[in-house]
């Protein structure tokens, strides 16, 4: 009975070992709560989310809810939404400043449509490959240029 024991408990230890391999640990960014413009690769500028601390490297996931989800939800719409400036890949979001499950389903078929990790949200690779919405009439949508070029970072949401 002892061996079965030991052989039960080395086997569940293993296979914890290697559930515990098989899952990356995921950097932790704060949630972005400022805004602000970043260069694009044609020399203009988009609407861009930034960290608290007016750096790039922030995320917007499920479960956020504030000014900038909102905004961020406008140009999912405006680049990737039914008359998406970029393509359609999705219907059309409600802006509630809520990063609920349509916004979830909306980066993840942004995330497909570019070829990355799909996980539904909206980190710093996420946003820095994917359109962002100029603020231009008419309006328009541009790539950021990767290494993010900062133009200005203004206040929050």
């Amino acid at each position: 009975m002892r061996r079965y024991l030991s052989t039960a408990l080395v086997l569940a230890a293993v296979a914890g070992g290697l559930t515990a391999l098989a899952t990356p640990a995921a950097a932790a960014y704060p949630t972005c709560t400022r805004y602000g413009v970043v260069v694009t690769t044609d020399n203009r500028y988009v609407y861009y989310e930034f960290a608290p601390d007016g750096g790039t490297q922030c995320e917007l996931k499920p479960g956020n809810s504030n000014g900038m989800v909102g905004r961020f939800q406008r140009t999912l719409n405006q680049c990737y939404g039914p008359s998406g400036l970029v393509r359609p890949l999705f219907p059309a979001l409600t802006v509630n400043n809520s990063y609920d499950a349509a916004t979830t389903g909306a980066v993840r078929a942004v995330q497909r449509h570019l070829g990355i990790s799909v996980d539904g949200w909206a980190g710093p690779d996420t946003r820095s490959r994917m359109a962002h919405h100029t603020g231009e009439i008419p309006p328009s949508c541009g790539f950021p240029i990767r290494p993010i070029q900062i133009g200005w970072v203004a206040g929050t949401g």
